[in-house]
């Protein structure tokens, strides 16, 4: 019980790469299809993070200090508001993967 307290992410990322050969040996087109999609989502993740870089050097240190602060107390006062987009979110995901993968999903 030690070593799983100890190695337990090892034997997570393990299983994770395990799983991910396994999907890749059972459809190909399918695991081709979803690396794709995860390499765009990257590129659009770098390129707004590039951008971000680029607006953060031209602003000043004290106006996104004062922006950062700003959002936190947002989000302190408004957790609820803040979950609630999440689910949103969360639920149109569902709602976009159910009618692409309608065999994943069941109405019950």
């Amino acid at each position: 019980m030690g070593n799983l307290k100890r190695y337990g992410y090892v034997y997570a990322f393990a299983i994770f790469f395990i799983g991910l050969a396994v999907i890749v040996g059972r459809d190909q087109d399918i695991a081709h299809h979803f690396a794709e999609r995860l390499v765009q989502d990257t590129l659009v993740i770098v390129d707004a993070t590039d951008a971000a870089i680029t607006d953060l050097k031209a602003m000043d240190v004290r106006d996104a200090s004062e922006e950062a602060i700003a959002l936190f107390v947002k989000a302190v006062q408004s957790p609820s508001r803040l979950l609630e987009t999440v689910g949103d979110s969360l639920e149109d995901a569902r709602r976009r993967m159910s009618t692409r993968h309608p065999d994943l999903f069941t109405n019950g």
